[in-house]
């Protein structure tokens, strides 16, 4: 009989500690939908489908624009190249760095 009683006496403790977990888990989850919303709302999400079309954009653009400096490079014949006075460098990927 004693042992049946501290088995109860853990299992309620269990039962308690699980509760309390999952009133924390649904807390986090109430907040996480919180900021998820607020986000939504800001416009971010839609603000990141413009930014990745203007860097797909972007990357086309300097592809292009280094095709042309090797044509260019090419048509020179490697006689001088920029106005610069050396050989013109084809533009390297860009930075997302600030």
């Amino acid at each position: 009989m004693e042992e049946m009683k501290k088995d109860l006496i853990h299992l309620t403790a269990e039962v308690r500690n699980l509760a309390a977990a999952i009133q924390y888990l649904s807390q986090r989850t109430a907040w996480s939908e919180t900021c998820f919303k607020q986000v939504q709302e800001s416009g971010a999400m839609q603000m990141t489908e413009a930014v990745r079309k203007v860097l797909t954009d972007h990357k086309k653009l300097m592809s292009q624009v280094n095709i042309l400096a090797m044509r260019l490079a090419a048509t020179q014949g490697g006689s001088g190249g920029s106005s610069e006075g050396g050989p013109y460098q084809p533009m390297g990927k860009p930075s997302m760095n600030r």
